[in-house]
């Protein structure tokens, strides 16, 4: 072989096996560069968003700087700017204040001794712990001084609150323009700054992390495609990585729906090739039936959210007072609105599978329509109409309850006649016809009490209600001489009717399947959410800080 040929071969495979080499670093620093950003946005006495840090420190261990978290602590305010927990719990009072005092200390924490808060937090996580009052002993393991922190927090603890409170409004006015819908909970965590919809367990958590480190800016990873050099001399295959520090961008089959046009499924599920592959939904018709006087339908959220399940979701509302809303209503046996129907062909989309699997959809009418059967109802169409009259049922010991209670109480003596208030209770009845109740035996008691007085002292009842709900855990009967309400007549009443009285609420509640204190009851056919009450004319000038938030189920 002639010597400039030899050489001319040698050049090529020389600049070849360069090519490659710089091919092979830029590759490197290619996949170096891929990195997840994670913000969380909690509270620090929730469990879940303790389970959502746990996770997460366990990916940082494995994933180190390609992996960067930061936490945000939230809280809410009311209209005097008072700080108002997300973790309040009713039974408990002090979690709330807990909460906050320790959103505050963990604030600053992050602020000023950054590289003790991942040992704060370890420790301040585990089990119980995040609900215990004696914070010191966390903050000595961390290797911090209680009294500086507390020093810090004094300083500085209502400003950095109030800080994240403000730029958490913007997380969630970016919330509302992507779902259409108000952000209503903590945590929310964003990855890559998108919003995460999956579990908080670590699993989970570590397949929606691994998507960006392994895609980088592409939308899926691509199919490894084969590269032929000099007539097929030379052949190589387009290096792709299907994991990254062990971890795979897919475990289970909802790891793969981040894509709202798309269905995905999780290939090779079990190997280091797991990965996710998206295919073209099927086109699903759903009918949302619903009526425009429904005042807490809010179909839109339910809608959004099945749209994000069953992509390629086409959805249109009926009213049902309209003649094609009869004729549905009647046709398929619809008593309750708002109601979701399906077309037949919603058994070939992806996401049928789990929610038949699930129970969440159920065969309707003859045509092979299906509808959604877990949809609390808000109208009732089978039931006759009674004006301007308010049934609000309640446990008598709920804290949520006596407040609606005094709410309601308090709205009718300021504009008497304007509208008619019952007060009802929330029991049941066991297998053996016994009552039961959520406070047990002292709600059961104070409901027969409070039955009676209602049927044979009416014109006092209210300010009954009124004097006895500022302390429940007092004596009844001073409060009932106090109003000229004969105790022993009451004691006699009770024993004689005061069980079968308490037996007809929890027939009725069962019927109407109420379980929640306070539940309002508009006009004997419509639930009505405390936060949609103003949206009805006589309670229109209801004032926002004397509704009750919260309930007792």
């Amino acid at each position: 072989m002639p010597k400039e040929k030899l050489n001319g071969r040698r050049l090529i495979i020389i600049i070849v096996i360069v090519l490659i080499v710089l091919f092979g670093v830029w590759y490197f620093l290619n996949q170096r560069s891929k990195r997840a950003e994670v913000e969380v946005w909690g509270t620090s006495a929730h469990a879940v968003t303790a389970q959502i840090e746990n996770s997460l420190l366990d990916l940082k261990e494995k994933l180190g700087g390609r992996l960067t978290i930061d936490i945000h602590l939230v809280c809410a305010k009311d209209e005097e700017g008072q700080f108002q927990s997300y973790a309040q719990v009713a039974q408990r009072p002090e979690i709330g204040r807990l909460d906050i005092e320790e959103n505050k200390r963990q604030l600053v924490i992050k602020k000023y001794w950054p590289s003790e808060f991942w040992k704060y937090i370890s420790v301040r996580n585990q089990g119980q712990n995040i609900y215990d009052l004696a914070w010191e002993k966390y903050v000595l393991y961390a290797g911090l001084d209680k009294d500086k922190v507390s020093e810090k927090v004094e300083q500085e603890g209502d400003e950095l609150l109030s800080k994240e409170i403000e730029d958490f409004e913007k997380v969630k006015t970016s919330f509302k323009e992507k779902y259409g819908q108000e952000l209503a909970v903590v945590p929310v965590v964003l990855i890559n700054g998108q919003f995460y919809e999956g579990s908080p367990d670590t699993m989970s958590l570590a397949a929606a992390i691994a998507k960006p480190i392994l895609r980088g800016k592409r939308a899926s990873l691509p199919v490894t495609p084969k590269i032929e050099l000099f007539r097929g001399l030379i052949t190589f295959s387009w290096p792709i990585s299907y994991s990254t520090n062990g971890l795979v961008e897919c475990y289970a089959p909802l790891d793969c729906n981040d894509k709202s046009d798309k269905n995905g499924e999780c290939v090779e599920v079990g190997t280091s090739k797991a990965h996710c592959v998206y295919t073209e939904p099927v086109q699903v018709g759903l009918t949302v039936l619903t009526s425009k006087d429904c005042l807490s339908c809010n179909t839109d959220l339910i809608v959004n959210q099945l749209k994000r399940d069953f992509k390629g979701l086409k959805s249109q509302e009926i009213d049902v007072g309209t003649a094609e809303g009869k004729a549905l209503a009647e046709g398929l046996g619809i008593t309750s609105l708002p109601a979701y129907i399906f077309e037949p062909n919603v058994q070939q989309a992806q996401a049928f599978q789990y929610y038949s699997q699930n129970q969440v959809l159920q065969p309707i009418g003859q045509a092979g329509q299906m509808t959604l059967a877990q949809v609390q109802p808000q109208v009732l169409l089978s039931r006759e109409k009674k004006e301007k009259t308010m049934d609000l049922w309640i446990m008598s010991y709920c804290p949520y309850g006596t407040l609606a209670e005094n709410k309601m109480i308090n709205h009718l003596k300021k504009k008497p006649e304007s509208f008619t208030l019952d007060i009802r209770y929330i029991v049941s009845l066991d297998e053996e016809g016994k009552i039961t109740s959520l406070h047990e035996d002292k709600e059961i008691e104070e409901n027969k009490r409070q039955l009676v007085i209602k049927k044979y002292y009416s014109d006092k009842f209210f300010d009954y209600l009124l004097k006895r709900n500022e302390n429940l855990e007092g004596n009844w009967e001073e409060v009932a001489t106090g109003l000229e309400i004969n105790v022993v007549d009451v004691k006699a009443k009770v024993a004689q009717e005061g069980e079968s009285l308490l037996k007809e609420e929890a027939n009725l509640a069962s019927e109407l399947s109420i379980t929640a204190s306070p539940t309002y009851f508009w006009e004997n056919q419509q639930f009505v959410n405390a936060q949609d009450l103003t949206k009805i004319d006589v309670f229109s000038d209801l004032e926002e800080k004397e509704q009750a938030s919260g309930s007792c189920q």
